[in-house]
């Protein structure tokens, strides 16, 4: 949909600009500048802290965009957390589209304001709730991002990292969701079985982000 409002008429606009791009399961993923489609793969997007930890700004699969518009490496680290397959629309393809029809800035801004305030809900997500709390909503997230399906391939170590806390807390968290019947945890597989009581363990912040995605 989001494509096919930036091409317009033009049919030849996505065979001219769009490429398919693999990535392997990687930290620090070389992705060149360009709005990322997700197709199998999913990415996080993460920041570094200052103790040398980082934790997720956002995670993209096949339900969201990334924006990597003149990104920074060394600041806006990318790990790949699923292998598979984006699609990627080169930034000269999508400033020519721009520059021929105004009319199409409007969208991208309305996308920038709404992707900004992901990541600001995010930081205030980190600083203010409790980890089992954000646990939850990265459970959640996951399972949506991940594609159809409940198994979320991340392992306890990613997990940590992405929500800036030692494995063995996520451990423990996990494995009393285990016990609960939430999950279920296999060899590098985290299977949900009770979304609706992870949502009750969740946050408000996943729903506001759902809110977000909608809009």
């Amino acid at each position: 949909t989001y494509l096919a409002l930036i091409a317009g008429e033009n049919s030849k606009f996505i065979t001219d600009n769009v490429e398919l791009v693999e990535f392997a399961r990687q930290r620090n993923a070389h992705t060149p500048p360009g709005l990322y489609f997700p197709l199998t793969c999913v990415l996080s997007l993460e920041k570094p802290l200052s103790d040398g930890s980082t934790v997720m700004m956002r995670l993209i699969g096949a339900d969201g965009i990334a924006n990597f518009i003149d990104r920074d490496f060394d600041l806006n680290p990318v790990t790949v957390l699923k292998a598979g397959v984006a699609a990627r629309l080169r930034n000269d393809g999508l400033e020519h589209a721009m520059a021929k029809d105004p009319g199409r800035v409007q969208p991208m801004l309305d996308l920038y304001r709404c992707r900004t305030a992901q990541y600001a809900l995010n930081t205030c997500c980190f600083a203010r709730h409790p980890l089992t709390q954000r646990i939850s909503r990265l459970l959640l997230r996951a399972g949506i991002s991940f594609g159809r399906g409940n198994d979320i391939t991340l392992t306890q170590e990613e997990i940590a990292r992405l929500v800036a806390t030692r494995r063995e807390t996520v451990t423990d968290i996990l494995n009393r969701f285990a016990r609960e019947g939430v999950i279920e945890l296999h060899r590098s597989v985290i299977r949900i079985l009770r979304r609706d009581i992870l949502r009750t363990h969740s946050c408000d912040c996943f729903t506001e982000e759902m809110k977000l995605e909608k809009n």
